[in-house]
């Protein structure tokens, strides 16, 4: 059967891991092919793995948590995705993901995993499903009105799984905000030099910092080693800080991958949406393990991992990730006119209008991604 797990599935088999540490329950749980659903609170969450995809010698998977939140919405999609790009700077491990085909809100996260990657992974894909979940039951009765739908709910067959409660799911804030109160558990770590280590192996420029690393990744597959000498709008910069509190989660990890796309604000926010949503769709060999949100004038993905999921591994993985994300961009918008290929990928994704001024606004218009790139260049390049 297409799309079945074998015995030997390591996608699957992750899933079925994840169930048993996560401490779901049986009577909860409702398996399918590639994974499994529960539900908590009356809300809907499904984890499971995509089929594998084969590179060289090795087979790849793409494992996804979902949680059901808002739907039936019937706001103006270019609001709601402004609405939805907006709330995004506090995220953390997951996105809000608008889905224009179903007209649902969902929480996204997605890990690319391969048989070497370590068991970071289990840590961070069970944290981000509590965390989904937490978020989804704390949410206001008028979470749904303020997305023009209804909140997700009661999606269970009467004679399938039960709808329970989770003690870990219920404490999750306050657990991680007392593993927050202490310093950030990533600070002072030699995680940080091995993963540029791993980035300058690829001809990438690294550098540590007080408080983490900084790099930039060439937006062209042809600069590599003379990234040094590009101009601003062809280098995205990452950079990871163990100094920025996160506003609920306390100490942790923050990373920023900014990506120098000038365009105007309404643009951006449609084309955060839009990004989210693909990433839910395709494999792009990176982890949505945060969410793209407008920030500094600019296109940026933001994550933040809080102290509760520090394991050894996670920088170097997370770096490389970025890295990844920041290819799998480029081959969506190009390097021509910018402006007007992520007109159009929100118009053929969202369904949304190209509206001319897109492609008109100067990219050193107030508030381009521009005006704030060579400042984030100089911390990388010393200049």
């Amino acid at each position: 059967m297409a799309g079945a797990a074998s015995h030997n599935d390591l996608g699957f088999n992750f899933v079925r891991q994840v169930h048993k540490l996560a401490a779901v329950p049986y009577e909860a749980t409702a398996w399918d092919l590639r994974g499994f659903s529960w539900w908590v609170g009356d809300f809907r969450q499904r984890i499971w793995a995509e089929p594998g995809v084969d590179e060289g010698d090795s087979t790849v998977f793409k494992v996804c948590t979902a949680t059901d939140f808002v739907n039936d919405i019937d706001a103006d999609s270019a609001a709601l995705a402004d609405e939805v790009a907006a709330a995004a700077h506090s995220v953390s491990t997951s996105a809000l993901v608008y889905d224009p085909r179903d007209r649902t809100l969902r929480h996204w996260t997605t890990i690319t995993l391969h048989e070497d990657i370590g068991n970071w992974v289990f840590p961070l894909m069970i944290g981000s499903a509590y965390s989904q979940l937490a978020s989804v039951n704390s949410a206001s009765d008028d979470a749904g009105q303020v997305f023009g739908g209804k909140r997700d709910q009661n999606k269970r067959d009467p004679r399938g799984p039960k709808s329970i409660k989770h003690a870990r799911i219920e404490g999750w804030y306050a657990e991680c905000e007392e593993e927050g109160r202490d310093y950030s558990a990533w600070a002072g770590s030699e995680e940080f030099a091995e993963a540029i280590e791993s980035l300058r192996s690829g001809d990438i420029v690294a550098k540590l910092t007080d408080q983490g690393l900084v790099a930039g990744f060439p937006l062209s597959a042809t600069d590599t080693a003379a990234i040094g000498d590009l101009p601003a709008d062809c280098t995205a910069f990452f950079e990871m800080d163990t100094v920025e509190p996160h506003p609920t989660y306390g100490n942790g990890l923050s990373t920023r991958l900014h990506l120098p796309l000038a365009m105007p604000d309404d643009l951006a926010y449609r084309l955060c949406a839009a990004l989210n949503l693909m990433e839910t769709r395709e494999f792009t060999r990176s982890c949505l393990v945060g969410s793209w949100c407008v920030d500094r004038g600019g296109l940026v993905f933001a994550s933040f991992i809080p102290n509760i999921l520090h394991v050894p591994g996670m920088v170097t993985n997370l770096a490389l990730a970025a890295r990844a994300r920041t290819n799998w961009v480029v081959a969506k918008v190009g390097e021509g006119d910018q402006r007007e290929a992520a007109a159009e990928l929100v118009a053929s994704v969202l369904g949304i209008p190209v509206r001319s001024k897109h492609a008109v606004r100067p990219a050193s218009a107030p508030g381009s991604a521009q005006k704030q790139k060579p400042g984030l260049l100089r911390k990388l390049f010393g200049r």
